[in-house]
């Protein structure tokens, strides 16, 4: 390119020497479309499999049959909530709900039908709660909800809410209209206490549960 500062160069010379300089540019728009297009590509890839992670992550911490948190995730969120409630020292409580007599639903009518039964507690039990509160199936047929800034005694009336709610649900098979009879619920409830475990919380939640079931079913026990 230095022909170009001599003042003896020839016309010709000049116009070849613009026919290189606009091949080179050309070559370079080529070479930087087609740069552009890989970045754009690569993007694309990167975004699908942020997407892919995400739903990965998400699948990882929810029930596949009913769509609510796990007990993986549930544990965090527990986890979480002890956190807050220690620090402000507002109030917490836990409610755990065990549908009565499901083995039997299973035995009778089919795992189908017992999965039926599981879906339509966990949106029925959705339809109870706040955004703030947490609502996770955390066994079989065990579900739990955490209650951040509740008391006891509005704990205990919302367990009581839900269990009638489902005593005056008559289940039917959609398929012949066969009645499932009644599907009842047994609720233990009890209030965080400060600086205690999170096993020690939900044990006493447990305890309270198993003196519903043994002392007849379809009923809500505090501690």
């Amino acid at each position: 390119m230095s022909q170009a500062l001599d003042s003896s160069i020839t016309e010709p010379e000049i116009n070849s020497i613009v026919k290189q300089v606009k091949k080179e540019i050309k070559k370079l728009e080529s070479s930087s479309g087609s740069f552009q297009e890989d970045i754009q590509h690569a993007n694309r890839e990167i975004e699908s499999l942020k997407k892919k992670v995400e739903r990965y992550k998400n699948e990882a911490t929810k029930d596949p049959l009913t769509k609510l948190d796990n007990r993986r995730k549930f544990d965090d969120k527990l986890k979480a909530a002890l956190e807050e409630a220690n620090g402000k020292g507002s109030p917490l409580c836990l409610i755990i709900a065990d549908v009565d007599h499901f083995k039997k639903v299973n035995d009778t009518y089919g795992h189908l039908v017992g999965d039926n039964v599981l879906r339509m507690v966990a949106s029925t039990m959705k339809e109870f709660i706040k955004s703030k509160d947490i609502l996770a199936r955390i066994g079989g047929e065990e579900f739990a909800i955490l209650l951040p800034a509740t008391a006891l005694e509005n704990a205990m009336k919302l367990a009581d809410d839900i269990r009638v709610s489902f005593e005056q649900l008559d289940l039917k098979k959609k398929s012949t209209g066969e009645s499932l009879g009644k599907i009842t619920m047994s609720f233990g409830v009890t209030t965080y206490k400060n600086s205690e475990s999170a096993d020690d919380f939900i044990n006493r939640a447990d305890k309270a549960l198993y003196h519903s079931k043994e002392s007849g079913r379809n009923r809500v026990t505090g501690r």
